[in-house]
């Protein structure tokens, strides 16, 4: 398959956790949490402040507002209304000049492509492109990123002088994650349409999150699995919907060992809650008191094998 003929995007990028205070996000997903947390800066355009956790397939980067500084964009709704958690996705693409006209053909209304830059003083300078739908069009969905610099050197610039570590989690790769949708049809038209994503399954049911499921993909394999509450007033998703309308609701992480994983946690005084059919563990959920609002789950994964 050529360039040209992918679909306008490939993979996650990365994932957005907005936190009020970014030191003690850092502490706990450090000290509580074991991740390695490296990178980030100072954004003045956007008047937030960062900091990252790269993974094997993409990062996670925590966004709060920068000290003595007015935040603007979804930063700043998120933070007016107090709420702390998943904020938002950007999704890998090959070429943005491509895609934002492949969007704008779909009658989309689209900035970009936009240059972004960090520059250091530790030889770690990255850049990239940016494709985003305007907000009253993209409201809960994914913008567009192209890195100028990619694979390992990618992953070396993004970690800083900080430099890549693993994980004391054991955290490898972003397995899935879970987009809140009002409607599993008109979710699924927009995810295929826009952005390329293809069919991984059947529909089916989740109890807990009292929602029903429609798994799709990216090209890179990675799974978007979008829920929609089977009651708007009921459950964990219809709650977010209310709250926040449409969007990332929830993240799957591939750990080196989930049960080492979940012993750890819970030493560390992480609530955990664990899916154990016939007495098998296949998967963990972290309360999400304890990762600043942000829905994490765990499942097992082989270190060599990317989402």
């Amino acid at each position: 398959m050529t360039e040209m003929s992918l679909p306008i995007a490939q993979a996650i990028d990365h994932l957005i956790i907005g936190v009020h205070d970014l030191d003690a996000s850092t502490r706990t997903f450090r000290d509580q949490l074991g991740f390695h947390i490296c990178g980030g800066g100072i954004n003045p355009h956007s008047g937030t402040a960062n900091r990252l956790v790269v993974l094997d397939n993409c990062y996670l980067e925590l966004l709060a507002a920068q000290p003595n500084a007015e935040p603007r964009g979804f930063i700043a709704d998120l933070l007016r209304h107090g709420h702390e958690g998943w904020v938002g996705f950007a999704l890998a693409t090959a070429d943005p000049g491509r895609a934002a006209g492949v969007l704008r053909e779909r009658g989309c209304t689209v900035d970009g492509p936009s240059v972004g830059r960090l520059t250091t003083t530790t030889g770690h300078d990255r850049s990239w492109q940016t494709v985003r739908l305007q907000s009253d069009q993209g409201s809960g969905l994914p913008f567009l990123i192209r890195h100028d610099q990619q694979g390992e050197e990618r992953r070396r610039l993004l970690a800083g002088a900080a430099g890549l570590a693993p994980h004391a989690l054991g955290a490898r790769t972003v397995d899935s994650i879970i987009i809140a949708v009002r409607g599993l049809e008109s979710g699924s038209d927009t995810y295929r349409d826009l952005f390329g994503l293809t069919s991984a399954g059947d529909r089916s049911e989740d109890t807990m999150l009292q929602a029903d499921l429609l798994p799709l993909q990216l090209a890179s394999g990675t799974r978007v699995i979008l829920a929609a509450p089977k009651a708007l007033d009921t459950g964990p998703v219809a709650k977010a919907l209310a709250e926040r309308g449409e969007g990332l609701f929830a993240v799957n992480l591939t750990v080196d060992d989930l049960p080492a994983a979940v012993r750890d946690l819970r030493m560390r005084g992480v609530g955990v809650r664990v899916d154990e059919p016939d007495g098998v563990l296949v998967a963990a959920q972290l309360h999400h008191a304890h990762t600043h609002g942000a829905r994490i789950g765990l499942v097992p994964g082989t270190p060599d094998v990317l989402g």
